[in-house]
Order: C-alpha cells, then sequence, then structure tokens
C-alpha cells in the first residue's frame, strides 16, 4: 500500500502524518474531515500516491502531483508588489526628459508588449546615446524606492510554505539580479525556492518563451509536468508560447489585460492552492 501523506495544521506549524497513524486520532477531529477522508482515501487514490494537507476545522486542501512537478512563479506582482515602484521610477526618470508616462503607457508598453518605453524619449529629441544614462538612473531610483519599500503579496509565505517539498519550484523573472536581491534582502520567501532565474540569465525577455523554456530545463521535468504562475499578459504569453500551463492572477496594473490563454485565472494568491487541485 503506498502511504498518503497528510499534513495538520495545529497552530505550530504542519505535521505530517502517515495515513494509517491518522486514522487512529481522526476521531478526535470535526465530522467534516472524516467525511473528506471517506471521499478520497480510495485504492485509486492510494494508487496516485497523492499529498494531502489538512487544516483542522477549515477547508481541506488536497495536491494531487501525478500531472504537475514544478510550479515557476514570476517574481514582480506575483509574489512581492513592486511593479507600481517601477512604474514610479520610470515615470520620474523620463518626466527629467519632457516626456509624461502615463499609467496606460506603462501597462501597454511594458507590461503586455514588454519592450520598454525610452522609444517615448528618442521621439522626443532625446538621443540614442543617452538612453543608456537614463536607464542607470531609472535602475538606481528604482533600487532607492525598492530599499524603502518592498511589499510581500498577502498570504505568499503561506501559499509557499503549503507547497514546499510537494513540487520543484523556481522564481522566473526578467527583474536584474541587483534589484532581486534588494527586493528579497528580508522577504522570508526564498527558502521555498529549488532555483531562481533572472534578466541576468537570458538574453530574450518575457514575452518570449526563452525564460520559461530555461525553467523547464533546470526543473528537469517535460514542459507538460509544469506550470506558471503570472500576473501580466507578457508573462502569460512567454509560458504559453514555452508549451506549459499558466495560472494568471492580475493585479491592479494588470486587471485590464487578455488572459484568454490562461489556463485558469485566480482572484489572489491563496487561491492557488485550489486552482492547482482542478488543473491536476
Amino acid at each position: 500500500m503506498v502511504s498518503i501523506k497528510l499534513k495538520i495544521d495545529r497552530g505550530k506549524g504542519w505535521h505530517e502524518f502517515d495515513i494509517r497513524r491518522f486514522r487512529k486520532i481522526i476521531g478526535r477531529h470535526s465530522p467534516d474531515i472524516r467525511t473528506a477522508i471517506g471521499r478520497w482515501d480510495t485504492p485509486s487514490d492510494r494508487k496516485s500516491n497523492r499529498h494531502c494537507r489538512i487544516r483542522l476545522g477549515a477547508k481541506i486542501i488536497i495536491f494531487d502531483t501525478t500531472m504537475k512537478k514544478a510550479i515557476f512563479w514570476d517574481n514582480d506582482g506575483v509574489l512581492v508588489d513592486t511593479e507600481r515602484l517601477y512604474f514610479a521610477a520610470t515615470r520620474q526618470i523620463l518626466a527629467t526628459v519632457g516626456v509624461a508616462l502615463s499609467k496606460d503607457q506603462f501597462i501597454e508598453l511594458i507590461l503586455v508588449q514588454g519592450k520598454g518605453a525610452w522609444h517615448l524619449a528618442i521621439e522626443q529629441g532625446v538621443s540614442p546615446n543617452c538612453i543608456g544614462d537614463l536607464r542607470n538612473q531609472r535602475d538606481a531610483l528604482y533600487s532607492r524606492l525598492l530599499s524603502q519599500d518592498r511589499s510581500v503579496i498577502d498570504g505568499a509565505g503561506e501559499v509557499l510554505e503549503a507547497l514546499h517539498g510537494h513540487y520543484v519550484m523556481g522564481v522566473v523573472t526578467s527583474s536584474r539580479k541587483e534589484h532581486f536581491k534588494l527586493i528579497h534582502r528580508s522577504s522570508g520567501l526564498l527558502k521555498y525556492f529549488d532555483f531562481i532565474l533572472t534578466g541576468d540569465d537570458y538574453i530574450k525577455y518575457k514575452p518570449n518563451p526563452e525564460p520559461y523554456l530555461l525553467a523547464v530545463q533546470k526543473s528537469g521535468f517535460r514542459k507538460e509536468e509544469c506550470i506558471a504562475i503570472e500576473d501580466s499578459e507578457r508573462g502569460l504569453k512567454s509560458a504559453k508560447s514555452a508549451g506549459i500551463s499558466c495560472i494568471v492572477i492580475p493585479t491592479e496594473l494588470t486587471k485590464t489585460g487578455n488572459f484568454s490563454q490562461a489556463d485558469k485565472i485566480a482572484g489572489n494568491i491563496k487561491e492557488i492552492l485550489t486552482e492547482l487541485q482542478s488543473l491536476g
């Protein structure tokens, strides 16, 4: 008999039990949990080697890892609330050369097309030779903003902890390594990941499939066994072009995007747990 592992939250973290041992203590807990055990503890489930986590008195979450083996997480907008800071830094530097970058322009150029906004400065008469200096100024300002305001998305730590050990997990971001390290200097999230890919690790950025193709290679699994968690159109396109499934969590900046290609759309990161179940 294949062992089915359960993890029970007793208010002091997750505790793991073999299903046979769990049967001995299940009577002390709620009828809902006993009923649920009866529903899924079948011969077919035992053969599939399912893994489960149970929060006492709360919803039962079952992770079937027989299909998806690896999860690739976008960073900005999914794990941390930093896209607004990138927008602020880009807008402020472009304003120094007479370009008023609107939120809609930022969304379209950066979060949809992924091609940047520096051409707007060139159209205003700025020499192409000066773009590198403007970019450096923006990056320096962005670093200062990050050092003052690094916000982890609510629920990110809880979700990553729940998934940790059940999937190979990696971060796939277009952020520069310098900024990524600054963002996660005190986030407490990096311990959950098996690998990190930043913008310094590939030549072509999202929406090109290169980042996710590299992630598939790093994971050691087939693309059909991998899934991406994204928040933007460019990220979704990158994942789907690489041939992998994708769940999108729209943010305030991306909520008007076209996510018709997404396998699932979640309202927030906490919903990822249930969405993964439905994708099997």
